[in-house]
């Protein structure tokens, strides 16, 4: 199953792009998105799915696989309402998302729930953050979404 980006995602960041700026590899504004959905618990419509793009983490990306899979769990564990006591709860919900044999670390339902969830934080995004045309403002009030 691929990555795919928020149908909005390209027209929101076209600003930054067309002023010369470019993102080292495409994933780079899913990740921004994805990691804003996990960090606020945003959990995007499926119909704000974009086309798949790419199938697994390019360069850097690939060393957090371990870490984006359990910021996935543990979005989910709220998303859920399973407490965090519930050791058997976690632990199917675990299995449901997680596949081993994935080069994502991912199954199929951790692959749409994360895509849902980069959907959700480029609604956050845009809500919280007006577009602009330079890179350096944005990052700063995008870092400034997470209490800094």
């Amino acid at each position: 199953m691929d990555f795919k980006r928020p149908k909005e995602m390209r027209a929101y960041f076209n600003k930054l792009i067309s002023r010369g700026f470019t993102f080292r590899y495409d994933f780079d504004a899913y990740y921004l998105c994805m990691m804003a959905g996990l960090h606020f618990r945003k959990f995007g419509r499926s119909e704000g799915q974009g086309e798949g793009f790419i199938d697994n983490y390019p360069g850097e990306y690939s060393a957090a696989k371990g870490q984006i899979a359990a910021l996935l769990i543990d979005a989910e564990i709220d998303r859920g309402k399973i407490g965090y006591d519930n050791r058997e709860g976690i632990q199917q919900l675990s299995l449901s998302l997680l596949d081993a044999h994935s080069k994502t670390l991912l199954s199929d339902v951790g692959m749409t729930y994360l895509n849902r969830y980069a959907v959700g934080g480029l609604s956050e995004i845009m809500f919280q953050i007006p577009e602009t045309w330079e890179f350096e403002t944005f990052i700063v009030l995008y870092s400034r979404c997470f209490g800094e």
